[in-house]
C-alpha cells in the first residue's frame, strides 16, 4: 500500500495503470485490492502465498472468506452510512481535483 500510494503522490495521479509492481511474495488479498484501485494490471513475485504460510504468514481465512468457501472465517459487523460525514467527499474533491 505504501509503494502505491507512494507512486501516486511522485506521478500525480491515482491512475497507475502504466505501473507494474515487483514483490517479494504474492499479494494478499489487502494488496491485490489496493494494486485494482490503482489500475496496475501486472505484479511479479518471487515467493508464493504457500511459502508465506510455511513461515508464519498466512492470510488463508481472509482468501478463504473472499472466495465464499468459508463464511465463518471471520465475522465483522458493518455499520453505516453516516450522512453526517457526506461533506468528507467535499474536502476530498477539493485536495484532489483530478480523482
Amino acid at each position: 500500500m505504501v509503494v502505491v500510494r507512494e507512486a501516486c503522490k511522485k506521478l500525480g495521479t491515482m491512475d497507475l495503470s502504466d505501473c507494474e509492481v515487483y514483490a517479494t511474495c504474492e499479494p494478499c488479498p489487502m494488496c491485490v485490492g489496493v494494486m485494482m484501485w490503482a489500475n496496475i494490471k501486472k505484479v511479479y513475485y518471487s515467493s508464493t502465498r504457500a511459502d508465506a504460510a510455511a513461515h508464519g504468514f498466512s492470510e488463508m481465512h481472509l482468501r478463504d472468506y473472499l472466495a465464499g468457501t468459508d463464511q465463518n472465517a471471520f465475522a465483522m459487523e458493518a455499520i453505516g452510512p453516516r450522512e453526517d460525514c457526506d461533506q468528507l467527499w467535499e474536502v476530498f474533491e477539493a485536495l484532489n481535483p483530478e480523482a
